[in-house]
């Protein structure tokens, strides 16, 4: 990522003025966190494919033939501005293949930019300053590492002794997360003994969006669709999507019972039936409610700009402990007993 000329607004701004001018390519951690990253957190395939074309990048050769245009040097040596223009008509192209270059290199490259840390800034992004992003409660700091559950009731991969023995079970189920661990509860307190089994490891949180990516999110937060359009967050962690959820309980839109009722026949879904009487247990076991709910700076121009215009709104539900904690809104890089009701 080249550095690009500070338009002249934003002179006067010493943190704007020094986010144009970073060249990440000449910063020694962020080149060592991009090569970790495509060394040892994308899939084999994505890893060979990332390698050839960064190699060919390099090459007159080989930008020539991914920009299908002659060029006497390599594309790491043009300028920033036909650099753009190339990947613009990567962007743009008619063919998957060279939109899918354009679009993985996007998603790998700014993702790690944004979210990297560095040891000699204290631990904050070089780009947050500009961006006001004030990063983690704890940044300006190495921060300590919690645990996020106990783990005295759970089998690891160390525990050969037991992995090897015949554990017998009524029930085993394959996912940690909101629906294998709320069948678990259910099935154990109905007197079953169950085992959850969970590819993903123990969390443990340090807020620091790179670390918990790595840690939580499948394939480091750099899942995407078969076409690299979409990008997919997706768990895996112990505890599934409830440990890196945003705490928001949006219960099922009363238009889209009705559609499931009277279209599809699910009158489980009516109204007062048999799924009000499930949403009202879970809520009631998370605790889920909308009367402790702290809005933030965004929600807060939203809501004065529905009074302005005359329109109704409320609040969804949080299962938060205290909503007002400055580490409520991280909890998508990792959540503990620390947040949540459990």
């Amino acid at each position: 990522m080249p550095s690009i000329p500070c338009p002249k607004e934003y002179a006067d701004d010493a943190d704007l003025r020094r986010y144009f001018e970073i060249r990440l390519s000449r910063n020694d951690e962020f080149i060592n966190t991009l090569v970790e990253t495509i060394e040892n957190k994308l899939s084999e395939s994505e890893s060979a494919e990332t390698k050839a074309v960064l190699s060919a990048l390099s090459t007159t050769v080989g930008s020539s033939l991914i920009f299908t245009q002659l060029t006497m040097t390599p594309f790491s040596d043009w300028d920033a501005d036909s650099q753009a223009c190339a990947l613009n008509r990567l962007r743009e192209s008619q063919f998957s293949l060279r939109r899918k270059i354009f679009s993985g290199l996007k998603k790998l490259i700014c993702f790690l930019a944004f979210s990297f840390v560095s040891e000699r800034e204290k631990y904050l992004n070089p780009m947050w300053s500009a961006l006001q992003y004030p990063g983690p409660p704890m940044v300006g700091e190495k921060i300590e590492q919690n645990k996020c559950f106990a783990s005295k009731s759970t089998i690891s991969h160390d525990d050969s002794d037991l992995l090897l023995g015949n554990l017998i079970f009524d029930c085993i189920i394959v996912g940690s997360g909101a629906g294998g661990s709320v069948t678990a509860a259910n099935l154990s307190a109905a007197g079953y003994s169950v085992l959850i089994v969970e590819k993903g490891s123990e969390p443990i949180v340090d807020h620091l969006e790179v670390n918990s990516f790595e840690t939580m999110y499948e394939k480091s937060g750099l899942l995407a669709s078969s076409d690299g359009n979409i990008g997919i967050l997706a768990a895996s962690v112990l505890g599934g999507g409830p440990t890196i959820n945003w705490s928001c309980c949006i219960e099922t839109p009363s238009h889209v019972r009705t559609e499931w009722v009277e279209s599809m026949g699910l009158i489980e879904f009516r109204k007062n039936g048999e799924f009000d009487e499930a949403m009202e247990i879970v809520l009631s076991r998370i605790s889920g409610k909308a009367d402790h709910v702290v809005h933030n700076a965004s929600n807060k121009i939203l809501i004065e700009g529905a009074k302005s215009m005359g329109l109704s709104y409320e609040a969804t539900k949080q299962n938060l402990k205290d909503c007002a904690t400055d580490r409520a809104g991280y909890i998508c890089f990792g959540a503990s007993s620390y947040h949540f009701f459990l």
